[in-house]
């Protein structure tokens, strides 16, 4: 069942504490440009895109979400390959540490990560 109503009572349609977004950034790197689309002390989440034919490395020290917007290309570095490509969500573990992506088209993608998950955690 779907609650709607209550869903619609518990979102805040304007700014969260009366406070204003923080504009967005873009950073181009040698390999990605990258967007920072929201961030709080739970998730960031982030607009990246690479090119048709590059490579870059996905080692994180954190798990790592990627939902692909457009185009795709494989991860390699253990086996067997993982291709992926618009419309699919991945799911990167931490310590995947020698793996690589190439990219088959110009893709884009939103990469969710979680701050928190890399500090260590009080007893």
């Amino acid at each position: 069942e779907l609650h709607i109503e209550e869903a619609m009572a518990c979102i805040r349609f304007g700014e969260p504490n009366g406070q204003d977004n923080e504009p967005r950034t873009t950073v181009q790197g040698k390999v990605a440009e990258v967007t920072h689309l929201v961030r709080c002390e739970y998730f960031h989440i982030d607009r990246v895109r690479v090119l048709a034919g590059r490579e870059m490395s996905v080692a994180a020290d954190q798990p790592t979400v990627w939902m692909m917007l457009e185009g795709g290309g494989r991860i390699w570095g253990g086996e067997p390959e993982t291709p992926f490509t618009r419309g699919q969500t991945l799911l990167l573990p931490p310590g995947m540490a020698h793996d690589r992506a190439i990219f088959d088209a110009d893709t884009t993608w939103l990469e969710v990560t979680f701050p928190q998950a890399s500090q260590p955690r009080l007893a």
